[in-house]
């Protein structure tokens, strides 16, 4: 006789309460699922334009910052959505490899896609030639 694991039926409980949570919980409700979050980076003359597919978000949830470290640019774009029972933010990094004018910035949100357009920083702008002695 097979032994019986006596925690099976709590387990299967578990695993259906969980069961599609990512596609019929909060995001179901509030119409926005992380997973869609699809973003595409390319420069366009003297600027660097992101665009980022934010299917079911409100304009008015949609925070965007250009931010530095020590070594590098990155966009910061935070959402935060709620309905009757639940809050949810997120927040998406985009790694800029161009370094950009962050209070030159420009974003329009238009069905469903943001298009943020940063114009890209002179590469000679703050540099201070040293001379050789």
């Amino acid at each position: 006789m097979p032994s019986r694991d006596p925690f099976e039926p709590f387990d299967r409980t578990v695993r259906r309460l969980f069961e599609g949570m990512n596609t019929g919980g909060f995001e179901a409700r509030v119409g926005f699922d992380m997973s869609q979050m699809e973003q595409y980076v390319d420069q366009k003359e003297e600027n660097l334009v992101v665009t980022v597919d934010l299917p079911g978000v409100e304009k008015d949830a949609i925070d965007i910052r250009v931010r530095e470290n020590h070594t590098m640019q990155f966009l910061s774009i935070n959402i935060q959505q709620s309905d009757d029972y639940n809050h949810q933010s997120t927040t998406q990094r985009i790694a800029l490899k161009e370094e950009v004018d962050g209070s030159e910035a420009t974003a329009t949100y238009n069905n469903g896609v943001l298009t943020i357009t940063l114009p890209l920083r002179d590469r000679n702008e703050g540099s201070t030639s040293i001379e050789v002695l």
